[in-house]
């Protein structure tokens, strides 16, 4: 289990939403600092803590899924065991991911995809988008290496390392720098 304060947090958020709907279900008065709160405090209770539990429990499923396969693909190298996807990672080499998350994935954040990833091996990632859709690009740094690729990846291709600023500089100083000529001012107009 990779990430067990996950799970422990998801089912405890779910026993708190339970607890919830026993107020609820048999009207039991609350008061804090002598203040009543109102029963439908704990309807909404009930809904955030669901929420969050299932959030949390499908983003720690989706992560170890994703950290799992890689580290099959690691340790086998061989041909694939069932029909899958599967895709090759070369060293030093950047790619591009088109990412599809489901219902319930896609409440996870950039921030926490990049972090799957970066799990995953691979470095200098960036995610953009939002919702069920997502683009990840980042550095394979470690050695070629084929895998089965999760099934939230749509497509997976090689890009171009962006060009750096480093790079064009010398070449714009190593330009020769073209004349200017002089030109003649327009005839004023007498008049």
């Amino acid at each position: 289990m990779k990430r067990p304060f996950s799970t422990i947090t998801a089912i405890l958020l779910v026993v708190m939403a339970i607890m919830q709907a026993l107020r609820l279900w048999f009207g039991w008065p609350v008061t804090v600092d002598g203040i009543a709160i109102p029963t439908s405090a704990s309807a909404i209770a009930i809904g955030l803590g669901l929420a969050l539990a299932i959030g949390l429990w499908f983003e720690a499923r989706m992560h170890a899924n994703l950290a799992y396969k890689s580290r099959e693909a690691a340790t086998t190298r061989g041909g694939p065991t069932r029909a899958t996807k599967q895709f090759t990672v070369l060293k030093g080499k950047r790619y591009r991911a088109i990412i599809s998350l489901g219902f319930f994935e896609q409440i996870a954040s950039n921030d926490t995809i990049a972090g799957m990833l970066t799990d995953a091996g691979f470095a200098d990632v960036v995610v953009s988008g939002s919702g069920g859709r997502r683009v990840a690009e980042a550095i394979w740094p470690g050695d070629d290496t084929t895998a089965d690729m999760p099934s939230q990846i749509v497509s997976a291709t090689e890009i171009e390392p962006p060009v750096a600023v480093a790079a064009i500089v010398p070449a714009i100083a190593a330009m020769e720098p073209t004349p200017l000529t002089p030109s003649k001012p327009p005839p004023i107009a007498e008049g």
